[in-house]
C-alpha cells in the first residue's frame, strides 16, 4: 500500500539534460537577463525580490512571511494547510523535518541524488499538507525555502519545459 508521500519518482535523468537544453536555449534569449532583471527589480511590480527577500525566512521553519511570499505568486494557500504549517502538528513535524534534511546552502547544479531527493521529499511533504491539486503552490512555498535549489514548477513552465506530470 502506497504511504502518502508516495508518487513519482523525484527525477529522471534525460528529463533533466533534455530540460537543461530548454532552459540555455531560454538563457541564450537576447531578452534573457533583461526579463529577469525586470522580474527582480525592488522598484518594479513583479514579485520576484519581495519573494525571495521578505523576511523572515528562518532556514528550518516555515513562517507567516514564507506564506505571504507565496501568495505574492499568485496562489492560495488554504487556511487548513496555513494552521498545519504554523502550528504544532504531526504534519507541521514531518515538513520541518524534511527541510532540515535539505541542505540551505544547497545549490541546483550541484546537487548530488542525495540532495535532490532529500528536496523532493521535502515537496511531497508539503504537498500532503497542503494537498495534491496545490502542487505549483508547494513547489513555490519549497523554492522560498530552498531558492538555489528548488526551482519553481508551475504551469507555464510545465508548458515549456519537457517535464512528466508529478516531477
Amino acid at each position: 500500500m502506497a504511504g502518502a508521500l508516495d508518487g513519482p519518482q523525484p527525477f529522471d535523468h534525460i528529463e533533466l539534460e533534455r530540460c537543461q537544453e530548454y532552459l540555455d536555449q531560454d538563457l541564450a534569449r537576447p531578452d534573457a537577463g533583461w526579463l529577469i532583471a525586470r522580474f527582480y527589480d525592488p522598484a518594479g511590480n513583479y514579485a520576484g525580490r519581495t519573494f525571495l527577500d521578505m523576511a523572515p525566512n528562518p532556514p528550518h521553519a516555515v513562517s507567516v512571511a514564507d506564506l505571504l511570499a507565496v501568495t505574492l505568486l499568485q496562489v492560495r494557500v488554504s487556511d487548513h494547510a496555513v494552521r498545519q504549517l504554523l502550528e504544532p502538528t504531526r504534519d507541521q513535524t514531518t515538513v520541518l523535518a524534511a527541510l532540515r534534511r535539505v541542505p540551505v546552502s544547497a545549490n541546483l547544479g550541484d546537487a548530488d541524488e542525495q540532495v535532490l531527493s532529500a528536496a523532493w521529499q521535502l515537496r511531497r511533504s508539503v504537498m500532503h499538507v497542503i494537498g495534491e491539486h496545490a502542487w505549483v503552490t508547494a513547489s513555490k512555498l519549497c523554492a522560498r525555502k530552498r531558492p538555489a535549489l528548488v526551482p519553481i514548477v508551475d504551469r507555464v513552465v510545465r508548458r515549456r519545459l519537457p517535464i512528466s506530470a508529478g516531477r
